[in-house]
């Protein structure tokens, strides 16, 4: 946690230990600030984790999104929260060096677009006559939509 982080005290409601929405909403705001862009994710070495909280449980949950192997971390508040995150993926790293297998990567760059015939013949037909690829209309429509072309930070 970055040294000027806002700090995050949790009371205990009257009766009961429920969290009440406001604290939930402050948990995660407090994520963004310590620079997440987003307000359901953290990032660790590349590998994004989700954030939820459960009302059943009074946790804070999450899983390493976009690989197939099931990592998951738990956490009461901010800290512990970032905490099991990390511990998770260097977990997760540690232990694919150990069985000498390769780590799966979150993105690798390629994925299939299922547009339909008439899209994808008018992509086509841009591309061409615009003298650019179909991967660089797509790419271009894509940092459009975003309303960004750096790739830098969690993209939400």
């Amino acid at each position: 946690m970055h040294e000027t982080a806002a700090t995050i005290s949790l009371h205990v409601p009257y009766p009961g230990n429920d969290l009440k929405r406001y604290q939930v909403e402050l948990v995660l705001d407090t994520l963004t600030q310590e620079g997440l862009t987003c307000k359901d994710m953290m990032e660790h070495k590349g590998y994004l984790g989700s954030v939820h909280y459960s009302a059943e449980d009074h946790v804070f949950y999450g899983k390493v999104a976009y690989v197939r192997s099931l990592i998951t971390f738990e956490g009461t508040d901010v800290a512990s929260l970032e905490k099991a995150f990390v511990e998770a993926v260097d977990d997760y790293l540690e232990t694919c060096h150990e069985l000498g297998k390769e780590p799966e990567t979150p993105f690798k760059g390629t994925f299939n677009v299922r547009t339909g015939q008439e899209r994808h013949r008018r992509a086509s037909v841009y591309a061409l006559t615009h003298d650019k690829s179909l991967n660089q209309v797509v790419n271009e429509a894509l940092d459009v939509y975003r309303g960004q072309d750096d790739g830098e930070g969690v993209a939400c």
